[in-house]
């Protein structure tokens, strides 16, 4: 079972919604990542959709991080932890997936951006 750190951008509670420099994060444990945003993805339309001013935010999940996994077969899919606003999502992860719209899918960060991920080894 893996264990996945998702982010949408932004959040409904600020006035610079989607812009906002505190993103939406969830951590979910999931058998995959089409998985993992199933079980996130429901959550979001739980909180604000729009700001005060009217800005509009996504309903779904646009970055996720590969955390890691359990080995641990009794312990169920989920979400371990609940929204939260917080700054960016993890950065110097090797396993890092971004979607523009759930149509599109998940893509690598690397078919995303054309580049790896940075990973700081300081």
């Amino acid at each position: 079972m893996n264990i996945y750190f998702l982010t949408r951008w932004g959040n409904g509670e600020e006035d610079d919604g989607p812009d906002s420099s505190n993103d939406t994060h969830l951590i979910v444990r999931a058998s995959s990542l089409e998985r993992a945003s199933d079980l996130a993805d429901p959550l979001l339309s739980r909180l604000p959709k729009r700001t005060e001013e009217g800005r509009k935010v996504e309903m779904f999940t646009h970055s996720a991080v590969l955390l890691g996994a359990t080995n641990d077969v009794k312990e169920p899919e989920g979400v371990i932890c609940w929204p939260w606003y917080s700054f960016s999502p993890p950065q110097c992860c090797a396993s890092k997936w971004v979607r523009k719209s759930v149509a599109e899918g998940w893509l690598t960060y690397e078919e995303c951006y054309g580049e790896p991920p940075h990973i700081d080894n300081a």
